[in-house]
């Protein structure tokens, strides 16, 4: 989809919400000042066009008028050098987001430099949302470079950083599990397999399978 009409319809949302809003309450609220920020991480060079910038030069002004004009301030990653993000003070904890999603393309990348890159991390003043923010940072690293989960873990305990080490296998070891619960349910629920053999199955907990089959029981039970 064109740039303009997403950042169009994140616009008209913001404009409902706030007319909802006012309708719904008697406190007189002023409508939001929304101010696009388009932050550009792809491999090639930022070239991209307005739609309006495409009929300007071959349509009459009364024409032009109903052309979406959509305004946003473009901050393009990958023309900026690493040392020009490590210095911008102002970007706080974000430094560390900006170095990511300039070198996602790049496995080797955070193989060598994941201690640059979580540098900035630890700015951040409270536990919940460094947790938040460091789960969110981690996940997209991995994702982006398609690392193996225990590829990626080592590459990160390289780092010598204990918070972010074990944050990290707290989401993948959230998300394993989850998998395995998917998988420990449906045989539950489609084989008449003993907990025992669906342990050995799967490779699992029997303990495990019998917390699941529990909250299954339980849940027919309400």
């Amino acid at each position: 989809m064109p740039i303009d009409f997403q950042i169009g319809g994140y616009d008209d949302n913001i404009r409902r919400r706030d007319f909802i809003k006012k309708k719904n309450s008697d406190a007189k609220d002023s409508l939001s000042i929304v101010i696009p920020i388009l932050i550009y991480h792809g491999k090639a060079k930022w070239e991209k066009k307005r739609l309006y910038d495409y009929f300007e030069p071959y349509l009459p002004d009364i024409l032009l008028d109903s052309i979406p004009k959509e305004k946003y301030i473009v901050i393009d990653i990958q023309a900026m050098q690493d040392e020009e993000i490590e210095s911008a003070i102002d970007l706080g904890e974000l430094r560390s987001a900006f170095i990511a999603l300039k070198h996602g393309h790049e496995k080797k990348y955070f193989e060598h430099n994941m201690k640059k890159v979580l540098k900035f991390v630890h700015n951040i003043p409270t536990k919940e949302l460094l947790e938040t923010y460091l789960q969110m940072l981690l996940e997209y690293m991995q994702r982006r470079t398609e690392m193996e989960n225990e590829a990626f873990n080592a590459i990160v305990e390289q780092s010598n950083d204990k918070e972010m080490t074990t944050t990290f296998k707290t989401i993948f070891e959230t998300a394993r599990e989850k998998a395995e619960a998917k998988g420990v349910r449906a045989l539950i629920r489609t084989t008449l397999l003993s907990d025992e053999e669906i342990a050995k199955e799967l490779e699992v907990l029997v303990s495990f399978v019998k917390s699941i089959r529990k909250e299954i029981e339980n849940s027919k039970i309400q």
